[in-house]
């Protein structure tokens, strides 16, 4: 709180009207008032108007993390790696790198970095926000009041007119954007960043790659927003193949469009279409069959494992992994070893009967063509699946 004390209270399931009369229990004080508070195990990093802390509080102990003190909000948080390491914010764009026990092992300057223009955002409705071009971005020095991790590797903060992703591991700038000019605060859950302005509103705001926007504009049909996209980062597209061979999907536009396609359009497509030809021949087999990597299901799959609770996740496992007793009695066991006698001996006879190994692999491929042929006729349900089976 504002009076530098750490407390700690014990909340049950079963309360209702009384849980906000439970008594709270003060573990710890500092000198000055909390910022902020980051938590990782029995460990807890607290970040005050002076000094910041690592607290060990199974041993209950402390360190104070570098000697030099400083006046304000600062930020700090632990960053997911092995070893563990622990970012501090100091004045002027400046982060400590600390180790677990509070030793610092080098200081950051960013402020060089800053000096970049801001991100464009894609807005449904608004359409697409970009930075004023010609314009000079100067250095910026500010202090980060608050510091989390976003996508599991990078540090998050932000001020009152931008937002900022910062590669602790590369000393650089990911990305930062002006869009609002009254943030209150924000937080990060997984790719998302959530955003309470002034005006008593929420925004959310997803990090993705150029890529998956493309593709996501397209199966939302939001046309005109992607063809725009495909326009204004063709240059940079067309330069990576890696990235080129994801967008086949994006070849759809010509027949969406028709007669309102743009010739830069036209040709972006066309360097989509040719690399989509070259990676089907290079995927041939000699038996004429082509393998192709369907990304986009692949994107599908991963989007719905993220709205996935992980919770859920766990009880599946855990499910799984539990182990079944036996029955009591002893006619269950042998019915058991009976039955397995049965299998092993029908086992023993199908292979057998195979007369050698090459028709067994004949036989082996001609399953996998028809289970090929059958996933084919399959009915489509819906337009974004069926765009998906057309890569």
């Amino acid at each position: 709180d504002s009076q530098g004390r750490l407390s700690v209270i014990k909340v049950s399931l079963f309360m209702s009207k009384n849980m906000f009369h439970v008594p709270a229990f003060v573990f710890m004080q500092v000198q000055s008032a909390v910022v902020s508070i980051c938590c990782r195990d029995d460990r807890l990093l607290v970040s005050t108007y002076s000094r910041c802390y690592v607290c060990d509080t199974a041993r209950e102990q402390y360190r104070q993390v570098g000697t030099k003190l400083r006046d304000g909000e600062y930020g700090a948080c632990y960053v997911p790696s092995d070893p563990v390491r622990i970012f501090c914010a100091r004045p002027g764009s400046r982060l400590w790198e600390v180790d677990e026990e509070g030793v610092v092992q080098r200081t950051h300057q960013l402020k060089h970095a800053l000096a970049q223009p801001p991100v464009l955002v894609v807005h449904h409705s608004r359409g697409i926000i970009a930075p004023e071009e010609g314009v000079n971005w100067p250095e910026q020095s500010f202090n980060f009041a608050q510091l989390s991790v976003v996508l599991d590797k990078f540090l998050f903060t932000f001020k009152q007119d931008g937002i900022y992703v910062i590669d602790p591991e590369h000393v650089d700038v990911v990305l930062w954007s002006n869009c609002y000019k009254d943030v209150v605060d924000a937080k990060c859950i997984g790719d998302i960043v959530y955003v309470w302005t002034l005006s008593q509103e929420i925004h959310a705001l997803q990090i993705t790659p150029l890529d998956r926007c493309l593709l996501k504009l397209y199966f939302y049909k939001h046309y005109d927003l992607c063809s725009e996209l495909c326009v204004r980062f063709s240059a940079s597209i067309v330069q990576s193949s890696e990235i080129l061979s994801k967008l086949g999907s994006l070849l759809g536009l010509k027949e969406v469009l028709k007669d309102n396609i743009s010739n830069e359009l036209q040709d972006f497509l066309k360097h989509v279409e040719i690399n989509t030809k070259e990676r089907e021949f290079s995927l041939r087999l000699e038996s004429g069959i082509f393998l192709v990597d369907n990304h986009h299901a692949r994107w599908k799959l991963i989007e719905r494992s993220k709205s996935m609770p992980r919770n859920n996740q766990r009880n599946l496992k855990t499910r799984s992994s539990r182990s079944r007793s036996l029955p009591p009695n002893n006619q269950g066991r042998k019915g058991k070893q009976e039955n397995s006698k049965k299998i092993s001996q029908t086992s023993r006879k199908t292979s057998a009967s195979t007369n050698s190994l090459p028709e067994l692999s004949k036989r082996i491929e001609l399953e996998e063509v028809e289970k090929i042929s059958n996933n084919i006729n399959k009915p489509v349900n819906n337009e974004f699946d069926q765009s998906l089976d057309k890569t």
